[in-house]
């Protein structure tokens, strides 16, 4: 096995030089001591107002450009191109420059991820904590920041000595091998998982090709689904929207190329009917991590054989119209640990059953309702005033809109059985219950009594889509529609 080729095709082999830890200290010293003009400084020695400096380091991360207007000047926009920069395996931090366009343009295109740059006349600050810098950036170890300027800064390809140093930094974690979700448990556990950052090791199974989308304020936007895989889960995807990642994807081979991916966050897709990912701006990928976990995983997907190019990651079109088939309630509850009939059947069905648990008379409303951004789904905190997902494209149309919507599990029963945590959102909440979210909100305890008692021990037609993730993994049902079944339905199906 050879190491990671990140120029611009991925090795087919997988490991990397074990011994650069030791060899990093020595080689430290020795730029240090390497004349410029401007002295080399290591990133875990450097301190505020130090003058005249330089530092070097492999680039690990890079955002595509953005820019913002400028309030000084009405009508003008300000350029920002951000990256981060490692130099050793515990050691790396953003940098960030502000410009106009033209000096962006040519400083962002003068180098990509995995290049090793030489950085001069930089200004070390302090990294600001909770501030929208540091919520939108990815975390470092450093306390600080570099901060280049367009009249005196300077950015350059690396062409000194022992490069090996640095390149050998692409394959070193993070954070921690043990730290990170399989997918499985990210499936399993999407009530709770739902909104967080995550760290996730997977198997590149699939890169779907770029799609170009249009913002409603008219920028041009670009999205990637890569789907990824492990020994438990062989279908899990993950969303990239910024160029420079999606760049660095179309490097990625299918079982050849293994994962780490910081800081991803995960949410629950109403409309793929599970959790998937997010690579933001906080982000940070590793590619072929040296790790016992990792190699392990490559090993597997040498073993495995899988169509990735039959796996779709389109939204979930599921037609009611089309689903016939009618299960008991039993028959759902032995679906959840065997999604194979279930898959079998294309994953839908009818259940005639009661419904026996409804929990919306709790004495606070809010535990059954969520907000979420109109245009992503994902969740949002009622005080938000811009979404929480940096790949949302409200974030560069400025047409946040908030909207709350029913979140809840109900139990349904027949005379075979019952099952719960049966999902109910959406629409067909709202058909139910005949009220909208915004309308609950405003009801007191004894009016959710009521409508509660309305809704119970009645005998329902639902139509249930069933989802899983992974050959053994347990299955969840999610409400499409549930009418009042007609008395002759009723008889039908005792």
């Amino acid at each position: 096995m050879a190491n990671f080729n990140p120029n611009p095709a991925p090795s087919r082999r997988f490991s990397v030089k074990r011994n650069m830890i030791e060899a990093q200290s020595t080689s430290n010293e020795m730029i240090e001591q390497r004349e410029i003009g401007n002295k080399v400084t290591n990133i875990r020695h450097l301190q505020p107002h130090l003058s005249n400096t330089a530092v070097i380091g492999l680039v690990i991360n890079k955002q595509a450009i953005h820019s913002f207007p400028d309030k000084k000047n009405p009508g003008a926009y300000r350029y920002k191109s951000a990256f981060t920069i490692r130099d050793s395996p515990s050691d790396y931090i953003n940098v960030t420059c502000w410009g106009s366009e033209a000096y962006i343009s040519s400083l962002s295109s003068s180098f990509k991820i995995y290049d090793i740059i030489e950085i001069c006349n930089c200004q070390v600050g302090s990294k600001p904590v909770g501030d929208s810098e540091d919520k939108w950036s990815p975390w470092t170890p450093s306390p600080f920041q570099l901060t280049l300027s367009e009249t005196h800064s300077s950015v350059s390809l690396y062409n000194g000595v022992n490069p090996e140093q640095y390149m050998s930094l692409a394959h070193i974690p993070l954070r921690s091998t043990s730290d990170y979700y399989i997918l499985s448990d990210i499936h399993a556990h999407w009530q709770n998982l739902d909104g967080s950052y995550i760290n996730i090791l997977a198997i590149v199974g699939n890169v779907g090709t770029p799609k170009q989308l249009m913002s409603k304020a008219g920028k041009n936007l670009t999205k990637c689904e890569v789907i990824l895989f492990d020994e438990g889960c062989n279908s899990f995807s993950l969303f990239l929207w910024d160029s420079e990642l999606i760049t660095l994807a179309q490097t990625w081979i299918s079982k050849e190329n293994i994962v780490f991916a910081v800081d991803v966050k995960v949410s629950f897709d109403s409309y793929k009917n599970g959790m998937t990912g997010t690579c933001t701006s906080k982000t940070l990928i590793t590619t072929n991590p040296d790790s016992p976990q990792a190699h392990s995983l490559y090993q597997y997907a040498q073993t495995v054989e899988m169509d990735f190019g039959s796996i779709r990651g389109d939204r979930d079109t599921t037609d009611i119209h089309d689903i016939r088939d009618v299960y008991t309630v039993k028959q759902l509850s032995d679906f959840k640990y065997n999604s194979r009939e279930m898959r079998m059947k294309g994953g839908g069905g009818i259940v005639f059953a009661y419904l026996m648990s409804l929990d919306i008379d709790c004495s606070d409303p809010q535990t059954v309702i969520s907000s979420r951004c109109s245009s992503c789904k994902f969740r949002v905190s009622q005080d938000d005033v811009a979404c929480s997902n940096q790949s949302c494209p409200t974030i560069v149309s400025g047409d946040f809109a908030p909207e709350v919507v029913f979140d809840l599990f109900v139990t349904l029963a027949d005379h075979h059985g019952s099952v719960d945590g049966v999902r109910l959102n959406g629409q067909a909440a709202i058909d139910l219950l005949h009220i909208t979210p915004t309308d609950f909100l405003c009801t007191d305890n004894q009016q959710r009594t009521l409508l509660k008692s309305t809704c119970l021990l009645e005998k329902y037609k639902v139509f249930i889509k069933s989802y899983s993730f992974g050959d053994n993994s347990k299955v969840y049902f999610n409400i499409l529609k549930i009418e009042r079944a007609s008395p002759r339905e009723a008889v039908m199906h005792l």
